[in-house]
């Protein structure tokens, strides 16, 4: 992806710019937010700007089984959360990986999401280990 710098007008216009005529790729400019510091101010990622090629035809074994898995992590971890205990025992490791992040590993900011990703790595070894 490259990084864009937008000049004084171009830079504080929101929402999508290109129309979609039935083309196979989209452009997508983005920035990310990684949350809010203490005092409210959102910290924001750099503009990025890259070609979304939409997919044509049917889905291999592999996302289909992903996909499988992604939907029981989500149903999982809304599990987790509304149960009191579980939701304290994510909330440490929630709050350790956003205090102290480690080099090259994913930062998230909603908790939902870490849990569901925590959650979707144990099914992929799960499921790993019950095809060897």
């Amino acid at each position: 992806m490259s990084q864009v710098t937008y000049m004084a007008p171009v830079d504080e216009v929101r929402g999508k710019l290109t129309l979609n005529r039935g083309n196979d790729s989209v452009i997508v400019t983005r920035r990310k937010s990684y949350g809010k510091t203490k005092n409210g101010t959102p910290r924001l990622g750099p503009k990025e700007m890259y070609v979304y090629h939409k997919h044509r035809g049917s889905w291999s074994p592999a996302v289909t089984s992903h996909r499988e898995l992604f939907k029981v992590a989500q149903k999982q971890a809304i599990a987790e959360m509304n149960d009191p205990e579980r939701l304290a025992y994510w909330q440490t490791f929630f709050e350790e990986q956003l205090s102290k992040p480690k080099p090259g590993e994913k930062q998230y900011i909603k908790l939902q999401c870490y849990i569901a990703a925590q959650l979707l790595i144990k099914l992929k070894t799960d499921n790993d280990t019950k095809e060897n």
